[in-house]
Parts: structure tokens; sequence; C-alpha cells
């Protein structure tokens, strides 16, 4: 018995399927989801620059974000840092200082936000839109903070609740989903 053996001009030409087609399709939109959530959390964080310190009766001492004085005389202090933000800015923080934050001045205009002033009881901090007095460039935030236990300390963070951190989220999120169910598709 032979077999029929078939000649070099008769290969078989395989057509992508529908649901090949759509998996494709599906990754492709995932990948784009991801780039564009890297390149819009790219384009969104604020860059912190170096900050100024001025303890009262003392030299302005310099230092780079976040501002960390573990052995501060007590009492009134006050801290300037530099942020420079995109034409996509971020415009709503969250403040945690470890004894008091007074006021916060943007720009020199004074913030009058809810919630001031921030002590260390508020152990999830305070989240404050900060968006009247911030513009694409560099930006000036002047802190009025108090220590009382001897430990100056302040670390402000982009809250998850900013309108590009939403978008991040949801783009993620879509990622997410997408990913998800290019892999569970046989």
């Amino acid at each position: 018995m032979s077999f029929p053996t078939e000649s070099a001009s008769s290969c078989l030409i395989v057509e992508p399927s529908r649901y090949s087609l759509y998996r494709f399709r599906l990754l492709l939109i995932s990948m784009m989801g991801l780039l564009c959530a890297v390149i819009l959390y790219k384009n969104t964080k604020p860059q912190f620059g170096p900050g100024i310190v001025e303890f009262p009766g003392q030299f302005s001492e310099s230092f780079f974000y976040p501002f960390v004085e573990k052995k501060a005389p007590k009492g009134k202090f006050v801290i300037k840092e530099w942020i420079a933000l995109t034409a996509f800015h971020c415009s709503v923080f969250e403040f945690y200082p470890q004894d008091v934050l007074w006021t916060i001045k943007v720009n020199g205009w004074q913030v009058a936000a809810p919630g001031l002033p921030i002590s260390i009881v508020n152990y999830g901090g305070r989240t404050i839109d900060l968006s009247p007095f911030l513009h694409p460039g560099l930006n000036q935030i002047e802190l009025q903070m108090e220590v009382v236990r001897g430990r100056g300390e302040l670390h402000v963070f982009v809250s998850p609740w900013d309108k590009y951190s939403l978008l991040i989220a949801a783009l993620t999120l879509i990622v997410i989903v997408s990913v998800t169910l290019f892999a569970i598709t046989p």
C-alpha cells in the first residue's frame, strides 16, 4: 500500500479563525491599555526636589524628600519643598506628619483645608485637594509643623482618589480583565 504524496505546489493554507483573531485583538488591547497606564503614571507622578527646613534659632538645612529628622528640637518649624509637575499633574495629596502639621501654603497661597491641623492622632493622614493652587512646572509647598515628641517627619503621597490615580487604576483593571479573558478562553 502506498500513501499519496503531495507536490510542492499543493501546500495547505490555514486561514485564521475568528476566534484566534478575537484573542489577538484582546491581547493587543490589553497591551495598549497597560502601555497607556504606564505612560500616564510616569507623566503624572510629581517630582520632589530639594527642600529646606528652618528650625527656630538655627540655620536653614537642605534635605531631599522625604523629610526625616530623628532628633529634632521640640517646637514649631517650617518646611519648604519644591515639586515639579507636568501638564497632566496630580492635585490631591495625602499628608502624614509625625507630630503636628499646622498650616499649608502652596505658591504663597494659604490652603484652608478642613481637618487642619493634622496631628499624630490621625494615623491615616489627611487627603487635601491642592488643585486651585498648583500649576504645571515648579511649585513651592510651605508647611508649618511642630515637633512634640522629639522626631520631625513628613511624608506626602498622591492620593488614590486623585483623578489620574483613578484613571490609572481603571486602565490597569481593564488590562487585568482582558488578560484573564485571554487566559481562560481555549
